[in-house]
Parts: structure tokens; C-alpha cells; sequence
């Protein structure tokens, strides 16, 4: 099953516009949409309501912060699928 693009991703491709000019769009630097799309960052609040502000509200702010419950979260297709190791070592207790 595919995994969803990222929305930022997403729009970008819609729209025909590179990380550069997205950024240039919404007041970032490229490094920064870069490592938004990758997961390695997620933007604050306040980025995230710029970005909604200035995609004339294309990108819901919801859809641009992380998932706080996204590690406790099971999907029904997951359930069918037997959990890895390597899954049971990176899941976080909290």
C-alpha cells in the first residue's frame, strides 16, 4: 500500500513549484521545505499558520503538524501485518 505524500510535497507538485520557489512563497529557506517534506522537521504553530495563510488556506494547519499520537496509532490494514522487530525496538514508551 502506497505511503501518502507529504502535504507540503504534495502541493508543491500540484502547483508545478519547486522546494525553492515554495519557499520564496511562504517566507522559507529551501533546507527548511526540504526537511519538512522529509519528516525531519515539522514547522511550529505559527509556520504552519503562515504556510495555511499563504496557500490561501490550500494547506490545512492540521495537515502540516506532526501527529502527536501517530507512534500509538494502528491503522486497520496494520492489524493483518505482523509487527517487525526492528518496529518493536523503534516504538517509544512513553
Amino acid at each position: 500500500m502506497p505511503v501518502s505524500m507529504n502535504p507540503i510535497r504534495s502541493y508543491r507538485k500540484q502547483h508545478g513549484l519547486s522546494q525553492t520557489a515554495f519557499g520564496r512563497l511562504v517566507g522559507l529557506p529551501q533546507t527548511t521545505v526540504s526537511s519538512y517534506e522529509s519528516g525531519v522537521r515539522n514547522p511550529s504553530h505559527r509556520t504552519a499558520k503562515r504556510i495555511h495563510d499563504k496557500t490561501n488556506g490550500e494547506l490545512p494547519i492540521h495537515a502540516l503538524l506532526p501527529d502527536i499520537f501517530a507512534n500509538s496509532y494502528v491503522q486497520a490494514h496494520d492489524l493483518r501485518q505482523p509487527i517487525t522487530q526492528k518496529e518493536v525496538e523503534s516504538t517509544e514508551v512513553v
